[in-house]
C-alpha cells in the first residue's frame, strides 16, 4: 500500500461519516447533470422538476457511494437553498464534487485531481453564491415587510390608542363646559333673584318707616 493510500486510509478514520450528508442530500429523486470538466460552470437557473438520475451516470454513482456510506464529505458550503459538497471516496482515491439545490443533485464532477476538485468547488460555489442572490435578497425583503408590518401595526394600535384618548378628553371637556355654563347661568339666577329681594326688602323698609312716621305723628298729636 502506497504512502499516499495510508494517508488517505488515515483522513477517512480522522473525518466524519458520510452519514449526514446521505440524510441531508439523498432524494427519491434527483436530478443529473455533468459540469464541464476545466471551464468555470455558467449560472442557470435549477430545472423546475428533477429527473430520476440515470444508470450509470455520475449523480446516480455518487446515490450509491453515499447510501453505502463510502464517501468522506470534505467540506460543504451553502449558498440559502443551493449548496456545493466535496466528497472522497477513499477506496478509489477519487473526489466527487456536487451543486444540489434543497435536496436534489443537478451538477456532479468526478475526478482523482485534489487540485481540480479544489477549483470545481469554488467554481461551483461561486456560482450557487450567485444564483442565491435573488433568493436571499426574498428573504432580507420579508423581514423587512413583516417588520414593517409590525410598525404599522404598532403605529395604528397607538394611534386608535391617541384618538379614544382625545375623544375622552374632548367629553370631559364638553362636560367641564356645560358645568361651568349651567354654574353661571345659576349664578345669574341667583344674583338676580338677590337683587329682587334687596329691592323689596328696601320697599318694606320704607313703608315701614313711613308707617312709624304716621304711627308717632298721630302719638303726638294726642299728647
Amino acid at each position: 500500500m502506497s504512502l499516499l493510500h495510508r494517508n488517505h486510509r488515515a483522513c477517512l478514520r480522522a473525518l466524519p461519516a458520510a452519514a449526514a450528508l446521505a440524510m441531508a442530500l439523498a432524494a427519491p429523486q434527483l436530478h443529473a447533470q455533468i459540469a464541464p470538466a476545466a471551464a468555470t460552470p455558467a449560472a442557470a437557473t435549477p430545472p423546475a422538476a428533477p429527473v430520476a438520475p440515470a444508470a450509470g451516470g455520475t449523480v446516480h454513482e455518487l446515490q450509491q457511494l453515499i447510501q453505502s456510506q463510502k464517501l468522506v464529505e470534505m467540506r460543504t458550503a451553502y449558498n440559502g437553498n443551493f449548496g456545493t459538497s466535496m466528497l472522497y471516496h477513499p477506496e478509489k482515491m477519487t473526489f466527487y464534487v456536487a451543486m444540489f439545490q434543497q435536496k436534489n443533485f443537478w451538477r456532479v464532477v468526478k475526478t482523482t485531481s485534489r487540485v481540480r476538485a479544489d477549483a470545481v468547488f469554488r467554481d461551483f460555489n461561486r456560482e450557487t453564491d450567485t444564483m442565491a442572490q435573488a433568493e436571499l435578497k426574498i428573504i432580507q425583503l420579508d423581514a423587512q415587510k413583516d417588520m414593517a408590518e409590525k410598525s404599522i401595526a404598532e403605529s395604528e394600535a397607538r394611534l386608535r390608542g391617541l384618538e379614544a384618548d382625545l375623544a375622552i378628553q374632548r367629553q370631559q371637556e364638553q362636560q367641564a363646559r356645560a358645568l361651568q355654563q349651567a354654574a353661571n347661568e345659576q349664578a345669574k339666577a341667583l344674583d338676580v333673584e338677590q337683587r329682587a329681594m334687596r329691592m323689596r326688602l328696601n320697599e318694606l323698609q320704607r313703608r315701614i318707616d313711613t308707617l312709624e312716621a304716621q304711627t308717632n305723628a298721630v302719638q303726638g298729636k294726642k299728647r
